[in-house]
């Protein structure tokens, strides 16, 4: 990333990027600050990192990423550093707080909380950009860092320069210093192992409290769930041992993803349910409810009291819960799905002396829905008769066949009758 006004640097007697094995077109110049946005908070971790590395080590024209600092005394060279996890992080929150200071928002304590990154989550993410990603590779330096600088990091590989981390014994890499690892970032990154394969279409409602779809305010909560689940998943690393956490983690992912299997079924059968219906568009919420939570009371009462705390309101009692769902019976999973989270959040109720109130509203739009429902079968059952009936009267069905049975001579009497009618009524004369 040589400076425009100025013809790019060669080391060893060639460009930079023919050194590290890129062909004419496999490069260009790039602005730092269209980077350095990359770093922004806005974006995921490890694309944060990536920007990073990539600033700390094609800035300075080397594929390993390092950090410049001052000398021992005024007028000395600057020293050269490999960067660390510890730097990256540094970097990434003085970006963060840059950023927020150009749009001109305030970083409030709980941003600040949010921004920070721990070095358990700086070195996951550093060892999936490696195994997972192939965009790096960390290395022990086994020599100076000037002695790599203007190599290529397969050059610096050949020479016996870095010896790959992957490459080292467990007990020898856990011994490194963090001056002793080279984060070199690879000109060809190798194939990904993992592709977590990220959502096309752009959903941004991460600044609207509630979302004009239903579905969101849930998505929602799972997200402020998922921070606080990993700063627990931190608190246990720090403190029990490496093979319980694992088993603790491995026990939590199967069981979101049996639920969100689960879940997913549900909807594809609801889905195919609505589908086949005659007039799913008219009513589709009382046929049947989206999730049938369990229809104890016990249940009834607990989902009651999650809904109305999310929204601030006071928990229903016991004894009113349990009158609500004496008197709603089987219509329990209905009344759940009708008074989602997300109506809740629209009438921010105050305290949980409303629930008779939404149970009689609840109770008149399925009575009205029941009669549409009735109204709209006694309708096909008539025109079902009526059809039936015409077909089997042999009416003709359009001013040609009248005409023709008119002039057939064999034709009952009945059925010319029927043609005379049906011309009279398009306004044709009939002897």
């Amino acid at each position: 990333m040589a400076d425009g006004s100025k013809p790019a640097r060669k080391a060893h007697g060639r460009p930079f990027y023919a050194r590290l094995g890129l062909k004419p077109g496999e490069w260009m110049y790039m602005s730092k600050l269209a980077i350095k946005a990359l770093m922004r908070p806005s974006w995921p971790l490890k694309l944060r990192i990536w920007a990073c590395l990539v600033i700390q080590s094609y800035g300075y024209e080397t594929d390993v990423a390092v950090v410049m600092r001052r000398g021992e005394y005024p007028g000395a060279a600057a020293k050269v550093d490999p960067i660390t996890p510890g730097g990256i992080i540094s970097m990434l929150k003085r970006a963060a707080a840059e950023a927020f200071q150009e749009s001109e928002l305030q970083m409030t304590d709980q941003i600040k909380a949010d921004l920070k990154i721990s070095k358990q989550h700086m070195r996951r993410a550093l060892a999936a950009m490696e195994q997972d990603d192939g965009l790096i590779v960390r290395a022990k330096l086994n020599c100076q860092l000037p002695d790599i600088r203007g190599r290529s990091f397969d050059e610096a590989l050949k020479g016996r320069l870095v010896t790959p981390i992957a490459d080292l014994p467990t007990k020898e890499a856990q011994k490194l210093g963090t001056r002793q690892v080279g984060v070199f970032l690879l000109a060809k990154p190798r194939p990904a192992r993992n592709l977590e394969v990220a959502q096309n279409g752009y959903l941004n409602d991460a600044n609207s409290p509630v979302s004009n779809k239903p579905y969101q305010l849930t998505f929602n909560f799972m997200r402020q769930d998922e921070k606080d689940l990993k700063k627990l998943c931190d608190e246990a690393a720090a403190i029990l041992p490496a093979p319980y956490v694992e088993k603790m983690m491995k026990t939590l992912q199967e069981g979101i993803t049996t639920l969100c299997a689960t879940a997913k079924a549900e909807l594809q059968r609801v889905i195919e349910e609505a589908k086949s219906q005659p007039h799913p568009q008219t009513a589709p919420l009382f046929q049947k409810a989206l999730f049938r939570p369990p229809a104890t009371p016990e249940d009834f009462n607990e989902t009651l009291a999650i809904r109305f705390l999310a929204v601030g309101a006071g928990v229903p009692t016991r004894k009113q819960s349990d009158a609500m769902h004496a008197r709603l019976g089987p219509h329990v999973a209905q009344f759940l799905d009708w008074m989602s989270p997300l109506l809740l959040q629209e009438r921010k109720p105050r305290h949980a002396g409303i629930l008779p109130s939404f149970v009689e509203e609840f109770e008149k739009l399925r009575a009205a829905s029941e009669q549409q429902r009735i109204a709209r079968q006694l309708q096909e059952q008539q025109r079902a008769a009526s059809a039936a009936a015409f077909e089997a009267s042999g009416a003709p069905c359009s001013i040609l066949e009248a005409r023709a049975m008119l002039a057939d001579p064999q034709e009952t009497e009945q059925h010319k009758q029927l043609a005379r009618q049906l011309l009279v009524e398009f306004g044709e004369e009939v002897a």
